[in-house]
């Protein structure tokens, strides 16, 4: 007996283009979306059995946009040929400034009843007005800060929603800088025997100077030590002190602009904090001795040169304007001639060689 199990195709929907875009306030969402099969491969022959290949498009949770909706194009069919779909006509009105929209793409077939019916994200989208909107441009200095939440005020399935609500919230309240990156995590206080799961939120504050970047984490102190009234999910936001003893822990910084130094400022931890040694007060202390090495090396040069080469016999000076150094110096040069004579070389007194007494140096 011969059995035939028939599987049905694995069918994996992939974002091409449009992911994380910076669009501006009104503009078209052009997202592009492609069938691929199990070896990430283009989907072959999709409208086998008939079936015709559609995507939606809507907001993952209309409640934390504010006033923001989807309007325009919002429905898709798949392309046969290419297996893609252009969300071409998609918009969202009344958006706000670098807040970030996540949507959900449910990708499912038609005619009933339905064969597939997935549900995808993609990376959130941001608008901003290109004309006065500046903030995310010719960035230089970046702290990355950790908060702690208490508890956990999300499911695993919100996990997306909330990080992009939180960003959001936080954005509104750091109008100075650009977030980057926001991530969550779940934490366990180890310096207590507590095991409850708490929140550890992790971000990137983007500003164009350091006191911009100290007046954003100053600004975001402010925020999670007062009364935000944070709710998530029925779920009240409640920020705490973390394991570096502050609501707003700075764990690293990365400073390209040289208005301050971030790492004397802050009263959080960081991890590039530099420290100035005073190596300048040795290296002067080593040019002064290296000086003097050569001066009294070029003190014995001479010396010695006198020597080799007398040219003049000068008088022993009886008064104060020779020192004692200079005169046995006079004294030390050797004779040219023997005899107390006058030489024919520069006309003056040289004592005899015999009465050269050898300098040791």
């Amino acid at each position: 007996m011969i059995t035939i199990d028939v599987i049905q195709r694995v069918v994996q929907p992939v974002f091409t283009s449009g992911i994380g875009t910076l669009y501006n306030h009104g503009e078209d969402v052009v997202m592009m979306l492609q069938l691929r099969d199990s070896f990430g491969q283009l989907l072959q022959n999709i409208e086998h059995k008939g079936l015709t290949w559609h995507a939606s498009v809507s907001l993952d949770d209309d409640t934390i946009y504010g006033t923001s909706v989807i309007t325009g194009n919002t429905t898709y069919t798949f392309n046969t040929s290419t297996s893609t779909i252009a969300t071409t006509g998609l918009k969202i009105s009344t958006t706000q400034s670098y807040h970030k929209y996540n949507l959900l793409f449910r990708v499912y077939t038609t005619p009933e009843p339905v064969a597939y019916d997935l549900t995808v994200t993609a990376e959130p989208i941001q608008f901003y007005n290109s004309e006065t909107d500046d903030i995310h441009e010719a960035l230089a200095a970046t702290q990355t800060v950790r908060l702690l939440i208490m508890g956990r005020p999300y499911t695993t399935a919100r996990t997306k929603t909330f990080k992009v609500y939180l960003y959001n919230k936080l954005t509104d309240e750091i109008r100075t800088a650009y977030i980057g990156s926001l991530e969550v995590a779940d934490a366990t206080d180890s310096r207590t025997t507590n095991t409850d799961v708490n929140t550890e939120v992790t971000l990137d504050i983007n500003t164009r100077s350091n006191d911009d970047v100290l007046q954003a984490v100053e600004d975001l102190k402010a925020f999670v030590n007062g009364s935000h009234g944070l709710m998530f999910d029925g779920n009240a936001i409640q920020f705490s002190e973390s394991q570096c003893g502050l609501t707003v822990c700075v764990v690293t910084t990365t400073t390209l602009a040289t208005t301050t130094d971030l790492s004397t400022t802050t009263s959080a931890t960081t991890t590039t904090e530099s420290v100035s040694a005073p190596g300048g007060f040795w290296i002067i202390i080593g040019v002064a001795i290296v000086i003097s090495i050569m001066l009294a090396g070029s003190a014995i040069g001479l010396a010695c040169y006198l020597k080799r080469n007398p040219r003049s016999k000068v008088s022993p000076c009886m008064g104060s304007q020779t020192s004692l150094g200079a005169k046995s110096l006079i004294d030390s040069i050797p004779s040219e001639s023997s005899g107390d004579t006058v030489s024919s070389y520069d006309g003056l007194h040289h004592r005899p060689r015999s009465a050269f007494t050898p300098v040791h140096v």
